[in-house]
């Protein structure tokens, strides 16, 4: 399967940031990112949208990679339409913490 990440990549302004755990990343640095990644299994849900205003808006997401070390994230993603071209300009994922067992309950004596 061809990958066209140059369709990836219009729909990031060309000042785009990208934020995740492992760093923060310009357009170029968030294009290269995805090209290393197997998106086939992947799938996207429970999306949200908050509109600012009718230029701006911010999207949210679960991203699920089966699979993967963390194959749960959140996603945030804001959107800005610019001379009538809406373009991602801020984007931001979160893996979801593992759960930790509850503490156990001491017995009363």
């Amino acid at each position: 399967i061809a990958k066209h990440w140059d369709v990836f990549g219009e729909y990031l302004a060309a000042d785009a940031l990208e934020v995740e755990p492992f760093g923060v990343f310009d357009r170029a640095g968030s294009i290269k990112g995805v090209q290393g990644f197997d998106f086939s299994k992947s799938s996207l849900s429970d999306w949200k949208t908050v509109k600012i205003d009718d230029d701006a808006a911010i999207v949210t997401y679960v991203a699920h990679f089966p699979g993967q070390k963390s194959d749960t994230e959140y996603h945030t993603t804001v959107w800005a339409n610019r001379n009538g071209k809406w373009s991602a300009v801020l984007h931001h994922g979160t893996p979801k913490a593992a759960q930790t067992p509850a503490p156990a309950k001491s017995a009363k004596k």
